[in-house]
C-alpha cells in the first residue's frame, strides 16, 4: 500500500435522516449551489424594491408637478417653474425614503445596498453583488423600452408609460456606471496605481467619455461634454468619500439633460426616446467595461492583491 491512509468525511448531522429515505448525503457543490442561489435571491430583492422605490419617486414627482400645473393655471405654470418643482419632488421623497431605510428593519438584505452605495470603502463581496445588476441592466433597458414605447411620435406631453424606463436610466443607470467608474476604478486607481490624484481623475473621466461614446462620437465638443461630466463625479466622491453622493449628482444630471429636456423645450424628448433601440451599443458597452475590469484586476495581481479586501 502507498501513501497516507485515506482520512474519512466527517459525519453530517442529517445521515441518519437521509439514509432513511433513501437520499445520499448532500456534497459540497450542493451546499456552494444553494449559497449561490440564495445570494442571487437577495440580489434580486434588492433590485425590485429599488425600482419599486424608484417608480414611486419619480410617481410622486409627476403627480405633484402635473397638479401644481393645474392650480397655478397654464399662464404661470412654465417649463422652469414645472422641472424646478418636479426636481424638488425628487429631493423630498427621495429623503424620506432615504431615513426610512435607515431606520427601518432589515426587510432586505442591507449587506448588499449598503456595500454599493453607503459604505466608504469597495470590497471585492460588494462587487459581486453589483455585477449582477451590471450584467442585466442592458437587457432591463432593452425590455422596458419594448414596454414604453407605446407610442413613438414624442410630443411635449408627458406619457405615464415611459415611466418604467425613465426609472431605470434616471437612477439604476447611474448607480451602476458610479460603481464602476468612481466606486472601482477611481478608488483602485488614487491606491494601487502610485499617480498622482490628478492623472487618476483625468484617466477615470476619459473612460467615462468613451463609455457614452454612442453619445460623444457626434463631436468633440460632445466628448469634453462628458469628459467633465465624469470630472466632476470624480471630484464629489473624493470630497465624499461616500458612492451615494455622486451617485444623486449623476441622477438629476440624467433628469435634467436626458429625460426632461434631450436638449428641447418638450418632457421626456432625450435622444434615447426619438431613437430605435441600439443593440450594438450594448455590445459597446460590455466591451468598455470588460476592458475596464481586466485593467483593475491585472492591477491587483500587480500589486499583490489578488483575493484581498479592496479597503
Amino acid at each position: 500500500m502507498s501513501g497516507t491512509a485515506r482520512v474519512p468525511a466527517p459525519a453530517f448531522p442529517g445521515d441518519w435522516l437521509l439514509a432513511t429515505i433513501g437520499y445520499e448525503r448532500p456534497t459540497i457543490h450542493d451546499f456552494a449551489m444553494k449559497r449561490i442561489a440564495a445570494s442571487a435571491l437577495r440580489v434580486a430583492a434588492c433590485i425590485l424594491v429599488f425600482f419599486a422605490a424608484v417608480t414611486f419617486v419619480v410617481g410622486c414627482s409627476h403627480v405633484i408637478s402635473d397638479a401644481s400645473m393645474r392650480m397655478v393655471g397654464p399662464a404661470k405654470g412654465s417649463y422652469l417653474f414645472k422641472t424646478s418643482l418636479f426636481l424638488g419632488v425628487q429631493f423630498a421623497v427621495s429623503g424620506a425614503i432615504y431615513l426610512a431605510y435607515k431606520s427601518a428593519p432589515p426587510l432586505i438584505s442591507k449587506s448588499s445596498t449598503e456595500a454599493l452605495f453607503f459604505s466608504r470603502g469597495v470590497s471585492l463581496s460588494g462587487f459581486m453583488h453589483a455585477i449582477v445588476p451590471v450584467i442585466a441592466i442592458p437587457v432591463i433597458s432593452i425590455v422596458l423600452a419594448w414596454a414604453s414605447r407605446k407610442d413613438v411620435a414624442i410630443n411635449g406631453i408627458m406619457r405615464w408609460e415611459l415611466l418604467p424606463i425613465s426609472a431605470a436610466i434616471v437612477i439604476v443607470a447611474a448607480a451602476i456606471e458610479e460603481f464602476l467608474f468612481r466606486g472601482m476604478l477611481l478608488r483602485m486607481l488614487l491606491q494601487y496605481s502610485n499617480s498622482p490624484a490628478l492623472v487618476c481623475l483625468i484617466s477615470q473621466s476619459a473612460v467615462f467619455a468613451l463609455f457614452h461614446g454612442e453619445a460623444a462620437r457626434a463631436s468633440w465638443l460632445n466628448f469634453f461634454g462628458f469628459f467633465c461630466v465624469g470630472l466632476l463625479l470624480g471630484l464629489v466622491y473624493q470630497a465624499s468619500k461616500v458612492l451615494w453622493a455622486p451617485v444623486l449628482v449623476h441622477s438629476w444630471s440624467n433628469i435634467w439633460s436626458g429625460l426632461l429636456t434631450g436638449g428641447s423645450d418638450s418632457w421626456f424628448a432625450g435622444l434615447l426616446f426619438n431613437e430605435t433601440i441600439d443593440y450594438f451599443t450594448a455590445v459597446k458597452r460590455f466591451a468598455v467595461v470588460a476592458t475596464v475590469l481586466l485593467l483593475l484586476r491585472s492591477l491587483q495581481d500587480r500589486k499583490g492583491l489578488a483575493g484581498r479586501k479592496l479597503t
